[in-house]
């Protein structure tokens, strides 16, 4: 829950509108046809190195596959969304 509570707040908090080329990842967008797309990031900060490493990759992988299928619904018009995922080292005073 906790997770998917941040996940809402960095969406809301991490809106770009630079317009960037959505080339970086080309496949995820390749159905909108929107090379145009301004870019939403989501933040994913979870053991990812050290510590409980099987529970933050599992994290990031649905947060990824999460965006993946959302980019290629186009479920966001005019966005592309990207997944920016971080270490914490299961270290809670990391930030």
């Amino acid at each position: 829950m906790l997770v998917a509570a941040a996940a809402v707040v960095l969406l809301a908090t991490a809106c770009s509108g630079t317009g960037a080329s959505d080339t970086a990842d080309g496949a995820s967008t390749s159905g909108n046809g929107d090379g145009d797309a301004k870019v939403v990031t989501i933040g994913v900060i979870a053991p990812l190195d050290n510590g409980l490493t099987d529970f933050g990759r599992g994290i990031a992988n649905s947060v990824q596959l999460a965006v993946d299928e959302a980019n290629e619904r186009n479920a966001i018009p005019g966005y592309r969304i990207a997944v920016e995922a971080l270490d914490d080292s299961s270290d809670p005073v990391c930030g």
